[in-house]
Formats: structure tokens, sequence, C-alpha cells
């Protein structure tokens, strides 16, 4: 098994998802993105320097630890879903990522639905409507037959995609 800084040298040597090898190279990249980079002690209490990047509204969004010799600047997709108050009124954890609405009077989920640069909150399924879920090994014939039913009647809508609510349907409940 590795270590965790084994595994931070591994993502540094792959260069993926903003990790940076050396502190110019993080830094410049970071001024460059309009970010405010300032030196501190590391938070562990350790004596090696470090480096944090903050954004005009004061929040974080990338570190430098010179003790590691590892960095990472978050990405815009991140900064995205951060900064959309959908995913905070709608109680998802982020984009595509459905959850349950028990207590909503009509709709049994609700996920905000993101496919390219369109987002869109979408409720969706009967409220204590009993559905086939996942098949399941043994399932009754009767249950066979309601997913089935359910796919043929849907099926132009599921396959719209993600902005429609028969594919969060079809995905989650049936």
């Amino acid at each position: 098994m590795k270590s965790f800084k084994q595994f931070v040298e591994a993502k540094i040597d792959e260069n993926v998802g903003g990790l940076f090898k050396n502190a110019s190279e993080w830094e410049s990249s970071a001024k460059a993105r309009g970010l405010v980079v300032k030196s501190m002690t590391h938070p562990s209490g350790e004596m090696t320097k470090y480096q944090i990047a903050k954004d005009k509204q004061g929040n974080n969004r990338g570190h430098f630890d010179h003790g590691t010799k590892s960095g990472r600047l978050k990405e815009e997709a991140d900064l995205d879903e951060e900064k959309d108050p959908r995913i905070e009124r709608a109680g998802v954890q982020g984009f595509n990522k459905p959850k349950a609405t028990p207590s909503h009077p009509e709709k049994s989920h609700i996920v905000v639905a993101k496919d390219g640069n369109q987002v869109k909150t979408i409720r969706f399924g009967q409220q204590g409507a009993e559905t086939a879920g996942d098949p399941k090994e043994g399932e009754s014939e009767r249950m066979k037959m309601k997913r089935k039913s359910f796919k043929a009647r849907h099926g132009k809508n599921i396959a719209k995609g993600k902005m429609s609510a028969a594919y969060w349907a079809d995905k989650v409940k049936w």
C-alpha cells in the first residue's frame, strides 16, 4: 500500500487536475487566474513553508506545500459547482447527483442536471409510487412487466438524456 506522500508524488507525476511539481509554476498559474498568493506556516504546525491562493472574495482556491513539494489549484469545473446556488437550494451533493425528497408533496426526487453549459433543476418520480427498482433475482412477473411498460411508455423522453425527468426516473427508480 502506498503512503500518502507516495500517492501525492504519483499524482504530481501525472500532472492531472491542477496539481503542480514546483512552487514557481504553481504561483505563476495562480496569479494568472487572478488569485492572491500568501505564504504562511504549514497548518500541521511543521516549520515548512506553505502558500495559499485566495480569490477576491477571500475564498481558498488552492495551496502549495513546500514540505511535500506539491500543490493544487481548483479547476474551473470545481469552482462552477461551488458557486452555483441551485445545488445548495436543492440540497444535493453536486451536479447530476439525485436525492430523495420524502417531504415533497408530489415528487419523490430532485436533481440539478448539467449537460454541457446547460443547468436545470428537475423534480421527478411520483411520491409514494411502488416502482420496480433494480431488477432482483426471483422478481415477480408483475414487477418485470411494470418496468417494461414504464420503459416503453417513456422511451422517447428517456432518450432525451440528462435534461429530462424521464431519464432520471428511469435511472433512479426503474
